[in-house]
């Protein structure tokens, strides 16, 4: 994919600012990335970092509901964001809240299911097109969903797929490198796939169209750090529901 044009090299140059030091990151090296990318150090993850959120590039950052509830208003205000982007389905709306929009934070909230029907898609232009809206007027955007590794996690890896014209496999790449634990179902890893076509509004070469080796391959790049996938249940230490 080529690099972007017009607002989108606002993007490039902030890259360059945030992370200056010229290193290959060990999740980079199969699949190539473009400069400045394969800059982007990977942080050195630790278990708690999952209720935390991380910068994954320059003004996008990628968390769980545990990095938005009321009591980590300091965290909010220390790194400086200004829109959230909410992943939630109608029935997580009940304890997933817009905790900070009385305080002038902007939202945008997605309401999708996390299960094999969903459909991302349609939705990935408008969150993109709020992400970039934000970061182009200096701000920066908190994305969460519940666990902050599946839905929220697909929709940070489109935005880096916009902002930098990556394909879907380098966006992962790129997200898994900041925030290690993210796992997009398989139905999310394919319409990631589907979007490279979509976003580039032309058909991209048979490599890289959704095959189903390309799912495994995707499969293998994702760290089984949970193991199998857990039903929601109850943080004690938070206070409320959070998907692992």
């Amino acid at each position: 994919m080529s690099a972007p044009t017009g607002l989108q090299h606002l993007h490039w140059s902030l890259l360059k600012e945030r992370f200056p030091v010229s290193a290959s990151a060990e999740n980079a090296a199969k699949v190539p990335l473009p400069e400045p990318l394969n800059s982007i150090e990977s942080l050195e993850w630790v278990y708690h970092m999952r209720r935390q959120m991380q910068e994954i590039v320059p003004g996008l950052y990628l968390g769980p509901y545990a990095s938005v509830i009321k009591d980590n208003l300091p965290e909010i205000q220390k790194h400086g964001i200004t829109h959230i982007v909410c992943i939630r389905s109608a029935a997580e709306a009940y304890f997933i809240r817009e905790n900070f929009k009385s305080m002038g934070i902007i939202y945008l909230t997605i309401e999708v299911e996390d299960n094999d029907r969903e459909r991302l898609i349609p939705y990935f232009s408008k969150v993109n097109q709020f992400i970039e809206s934000a970061i182009s007027a200096g701000g920066k955007v908190l994305v969460h969903g519940n666990g902050g590794t599946s839905r929220s996690a697909a929709f940070v890896i489109a935005a880096v797929m916009y902002i930098y014209r990556v394909t879907s496999l380098q966006a992962i790449r790129i997200v898994q490198a900041r925030r290690f634990c993210i796992s997009p179902s398989e139905n999310f890893r394919q319409q990631l796939l589907e979007y490279e076509p979509i976003l580039l509004a032309k058909p991209l070469p048979a490599s890289s169209l959704a095959e189903e080796g390309d799912i495994d391959e995707m499969k293998s790049e994702l760290p089984n750090v949970h193991g199998t996938k857990r039903p929601m249940e109850e943080d004690v230490e938070e206070g409320h529901k959070m998907e692992y």
